[in-house]
């Protein structure tokens, strides 16, 4: 709870602050090798850090183009430092546990020029997922894998699902006819994952943690042994491990960042909900309603989850609604991404065009090509950057947008800017002073 009451607190102090330093975002650099041509950098960085520290709409995403590929030893196109200057955080979707040189160098840049936030980020439904080491998860028939596990108890194992649970100290049936012991073996598991996430943070010297939560969506071995949603734990074993993950994990964090992704509105545990910076719903646009009603609707539904606990005005303001750039469609000679086909409270569009997918799983048909709904702001995700909550009958301002697989807005088809898409985002959000 002292977590968000510090937001709370913040939100009204920080506004004036905002309003006397948003006026340097109008002079971002268009690409990056134009910052070459600012006489005052360091001013420049300084006041970028000012907003970045400001309470303001966030620009997040999902940046998969720097692991494995060096990051700034090759182009600015897997750099951190090629990023959009005034986007907020950044998730490392797939960047490992192990940073080259190269990109340790730009991870700091990043850091101590822009102020730029990088979180760890990936699904976590189960106990060890993500980080269990290889050996363990390879065991087989053939492969069977015997080792002494935390608890001190050795066992041989050829089932990866059973050795993973093991080798973090649960019980390898564990399942819905547990005894009360073994759920307290599974709490406890929960905590000491969570413990060993959070030293790979440190150690990474990341700055906080996205916790993929995609309820409901089979993820592979993901089987839901935190969060209870392929029914092979009960209820309240759900609602225990999901609270004890939460809880360390800001225990263990302090004032780094806690995000929870996907469909925060399923969480079995609705009084954890104290302990996130960020609750990002995946309101993907090639869902069935693409609309201000859709995303009112996943508004309601977490105030509704976590009204109890949180005010819903403060649960607006962070909220991050998020479309992903697999999807995308061409209009007037350029790539846009997300969907065109987006509909007002009043259910009505701005306006009708032709355009060609580039995408075929937004969704849409092909009879939809003839002539679809684009609104003046372009499309799916510009609307969820107006897009403006409505609480208790008032307009408030949201937490933010995000976006998955950012780098596809690098250099789009038909644009001759780095990022124009996701820096128009942010000035719908944030419009600097004129």
């Amino acid at each position: 709870m002292k977590n968000a009451i510090k937001y709370m607190l913040m939100a009204t102090a920080a506004a004036t602050v905002f309003a006397a330093c948003s006026d340097w975002t109008e002079y971002e650099p268009k690409n990056p090798t134009d910052l070459t041509k600012n006489e005052n950098k360091e001013d420049y960085y300084a006041n970028l850090r000012a907003y970045r520290n400001s309470d303001h709409q966030i620009m997040y995403g999902y940046f998969s183009a720097w692991g494995g590929w060096g990051g700034a030893s090759t182009t600015l196109a897997h750099s951190l430092m090629g990023l959009p200057d005034s986007l907020d955080m950044v998730a490392m979707w797939g960047a490992g546990f192990e940073y080259s040189e190269e990109q340790k160098i730009d991870l700091k840049m990043a850091h101590e020029k822009k102020g730029l936030k990088c979180l760890m980020c990936f699904i976590v439904h189960s106990v060890g997922v993500g980080i269990t080491p290889s050996e363990i998860t390879a065991a087989s028939e053939t492969n069977p894998v015997t080792f002494t596990n935390r608890n001190g108890v050795t066992g041989t194992y050829t089932n990866p699902l059973k050795a993973r649970r093991a080798f973090w100290g649960m019980d390898p049936d564990d399942g819905r006819n547990n005894t009360p012991e073994m759920d307290a073996m599974a709490v406890r598991a929960v905590e000491t994952y969570a413990d060993s996430l959070c030293y790979l943070i440190d150690k990474l010297e990341l700055d906080g943690f996205d916790w993929d939560f995609e309820y409901g969506y089979s993820v592979g071995d993901n089987v839901g042994d935190i969060i209870g949603d392929q029914g092979t734990i009960t209820s309240t074993a759900a609602h225990d491990r999901s609270l004890a993950f939460a809880r360390r994990m800001r225990e263990n964090l302090g004032d780094k960042i806690f995000i929870i992704d996907g469909v925060p509105q399923s969480l079995q545990a609705p009084e954890a909900c104290i302990y996130f910076d960020y609750f990002a719903h995946q309101s993907y646009s090639r869902s069935s309603s693409r609309s201000d009603n859709n995303l009112d609707n996943l508004l309601n539904q977490t105030i509704s989850r976590f009204s109890a606990y949180l005010d819903p005005e403060f649960i607006a303001s962070r909220t991050i609604v998020m479309d992903t750039f697999e999807d995308s469609y061409t209009y007037d000679g350029k790539q846009y991404f997300g969907v065109p086909l987006w509909s007002l409270r009043d259910g009505t569009p701005a306006i009708t065009a032709d355009c060609e997918f580039g995408n075929t799983n937004n969704g849409m048909s092909k009879a939809d090509n003839i002539e679809v709904q684009i609104p003046g702001y372009e499309g799916s995700v510009f609307a969820m950057a107006r897009w403006t909550p409505i609480v208790n009958g008032k307009y408030v301002r949201k937490g933010g947008i995000g976006a998955y697989l950012l780098e596809k807005d690098y250099m789009p088809s038909g644009w001759d800017t780095t990022y124009p898409q996701v820096r128009q985002f942010i000035q719908i959000m944030n419009p600097a002073a004129k």
